[in-house]
């Protein structure tokens, strides 16, 4: 009897957790995207880091107006300054920059 109150639980929790699930951007296009910067495989610089920066250049070249950059689920998540003021996360195709979510 007990095993039958916990699979229950488990399926009512599952089913109420589908529909928030289903919100979640999930970008999977992971062609690789093109570096013009020659490496010797050594740099300071981390290149997480370097590569959100170039993003972050990316989408203020097409309007978006992003105070930083991330990622998450393979996009990426852009900081965005509201023209009301404030700010919200937006997230953004890597390869297209079409946005997502």
């Amino acid at each position: 009897m007990r095993a039958l109150k916990i699979a229950l639980v488990s399926g009512v929790i599952a089913l109420a957790a589908g529909p928030a699930l289903a919100q979640v951007p999930f970008c999977t296009d992971n062609r690789p995207t093109f570096s013009n910067r020659p490496s010797l495989g050594f740099s300071s610089v981390d290149p997480i880091q370097e590569k959100a920066q170039t993003d972050q250049m990316r989408l203020r070249r097409i309007g978006v107006e992003a105070i930083s950059v991330d990622y998450w689920n393979g996009c990426i998540r852009a900081w965005v300054r509201q023209p009301g003021g404030g700010q919200a996360e937006e997230f953004y195709d890597p390869n297209s920059l079409r946005r997502v979510g």
